[in-house]
């Protein structure tokens, strides 16, 4: 009877934490005493998928790696489910921040003016003013922290002339963008997601970084417009952000619990990501990004090897060595998403470069994808009904290339993807494109860099910023409907963390959500509870 008792209260303590725990916001904090009450809090906190739009240029006058290059202007024109903010910009470094406390509001959001980072104060010793125009309220936020989840950037402009001048006053012209997020050395004030502090940067904060593709006369950093997602890990979703190294186990520095270092190795500054359970040519894709916080930015590739996992190769922006034998040799740092194509509300797929058509797809009667050129694809986003196109506002893509360099199997692609929409059509122009010269007779840009297009194969997801693809919080089983079935997957240790009290109460709290629920046995929550509390006890029963 003693092992009765103690069984019961074992299984209470549990259930009173899972009441008590949702997939939400940790506690927050104030240790610099910086916040006044009232203007204390973030907003919404992200548990599931959130994109955003972003439009970046410089102002009036400024150089390019020179006299007033930070001096730039942001806005959000879309974003959703929740909406995205900033509390620092400078050239090729903007520090995002998700759920500002009141999105209806213009002073939470990073004004036309310029101050590189904002903070909740005013001056160097009074708390927040509310009523100042420093817009010290855009710091009211979540900032981004790859501690928590996945953060994919996508250059949003295929070759843009944003206004920069070069040192001699002369127009920079047209440039090429390449956009991801780092790994540290990342600053902004903000509320830090992984535990809550309002500060100044944080653990696994991370800027957007931002570069000029090609050679720019030394100058590597730029602005241009973007797309931006996060893909929280407390959702069930596999990623990791990798450390580099040139051979054998990586190490982590941040990732899901669902993925294992051992998971990815190094063989000569190529990194092999091979998911148990996984096989890259059937069942899903991985979209990789650089996350090395230099300056000097970098371009990823990943392609599906024999193996069943994937390769990944890092190279340096200005990398104009058309055979594709160099790239970081000393391995580099990158992040990794996993993308089933079973994946609820999913639009997307893997992409034969050379023909436009689909490898392997989701979400078919939503999406029409048409090559148009080297290099060049049309594609469009539609609505349930299978013909009315979504436009920019409605939400943005991912892109990934996984593809090899020509002639050598064993190496990635040399390829930098971007999109941009097309008003008059309402299509997105996806464009695949390569180095190849340097000072090139036919330049692209006034720096002198020359490319071409090039069929890469690649990845491609759409993120609809009303209905996000990924699982519904609680669906445990990725059938669409929080209900029973979860429950029981939950038991079996089947949720992204196994069967601790926080997964049972993301059930718990949706229960009902998604797709209709089963008519099978489909216990209600307290039903199920009491079906637990009933089970251990005859266990424990059977024990004494």
């Amino acid at each position: 009877m003693q092992q009765l008792s103690r069984g019961v209260m074992v299984l209470s303590a549990l259930l009173l934490a899972a009441s008590s725990v949702t997939a939400a916001a940790p506690e927050t904090s104030d240790p610099s005493a910086r916040l006044i009450p009232g203007f204390d809090a973030p907003g919404e906190f992200p548990t599931t998928v959130t994109a955003s739009n972003i439009n970046i240029r410089p102002n009036s006058g400024a150089e390019l790696d020179g006299f007033g290059e930070d001096d730039l202007s942001l806005s959000f024109p879309s974003a959703g489910p929740i909406a995205w903010t900033s509390s620092r910009a400078n050239s090729g470094d903007i520090a995002l921040s998700i759920g500002p406390a009141d999105p209806s509001d213009s002073r939470y959001f990073f004004p036309a003016g310029f101050v590189d980072n904002y903070q909740a104060m005013n001056g160097n010793s009074n708390p927040i003013d509310p009523n100042s125009a420093d817009n010290e309220l855009t710091t009211l936020a979540w900032r981004v922290s790859n501690q928590t989840g996945a953060l994919l950037a996508t250059t949003r402009h295929n070759g843009v002339d944003d206004g920069y001048v070069k040192f001699d006053f002369t127009d920079v012209g047209t440039i090429r963008g390449v956009s991801y997020f780092n790994s540290g050395f990342a600053q902004g004030w903000g509320f830090q997601m992984a535990n809550g502090e309002f500060a100044n940067s944080g653990p696994g904060s991370s800027d957007l970084q931002m570069g000029h593709f090609g050679d720019g006369d030394g100058a590597h950093e730029a602005v241009f417009n973007v797309a931006t997602a996060y893909f929280p890990y407390e959702q069930g979703w596999k990623g990791a952000w990798v450390n580099g190294a040139a051979d054998g186990e990586s190490t982590f520095a941040a990732g899901s619990s669902a993925v294992t270092e051992s998971e990815v190795t190094w063989t000569n500054g190529l990194a092999d990501v091979q998911l148990t359970n996984v096989d890259s040519a059937t069942d899903g894709m991985l979209f990789v990004a650089p996350s090395n916080s230099s300056s000097t930015t970098r371009i990823a590739s990943a392609f599906p090897n024999q193996a069943g996992g994937w390769t990944t190769t890092i190279r340096l922006e200005d990398d104009d060595d058309t055979t594709g034998q160099t790239y970081q040799n000393g391995g580099d740092d990158f992040q990794f998403l996993y993308v089933p194509y079973d994946t609820p509300n999913l639009i997307g797929g893997y992409i034969d470069g050379a023909t436009g058509t689909s490898i392997n797809s989701a979400g078919d009667t939503q999406f029409d994808l048409t090559r148009t050129a080297t290099g060049d694809y049309s594609l469009s986003v539609f609505e349930a009904d299978g013909v009315t196109k979504k436009g920019e506002d409605a939400g943005m893509l991912i892109l990934s290339v996984a593809d090899t360099v020509e002639g050598d199997a064993t190496i990635g692609s040399r390829a930098a993807m971007s999109y941009e929409y097309d008003n008059e059509s309402g299509d997105f122009i996806v464009q695949s494109r390569e180095l190849i010269d340097i000072l090139g007779s036919m330049p692209f840009d006034n720096f002198g860099n020359e490319f071409a297009g090039t069929d890469s194969d690649f990845y491609f997801a759409w993120v609809d910023f009303e209905n996000p693809l990924g699982p519904v919080p609680g669906d445990f089983n990725a059938n669409g409907a929080v209900d029973g079935g979860d429950f029981l997957a939950w038991q079996r240790g089947e949720s992204p963390n196994g069967a601790v009290p926080g997964d049972l109460a993301l059930w718990q709290n949706n229960y009902g959500s998604g797709a209709a629920p089963s008519l099978d046995a489909v216990p209600e929550p307290a039903t199920a509870c009491m079906m637990m509390i009933a089970t251990i006890a005859a266990f424990a029963g059977r024990r004494a």
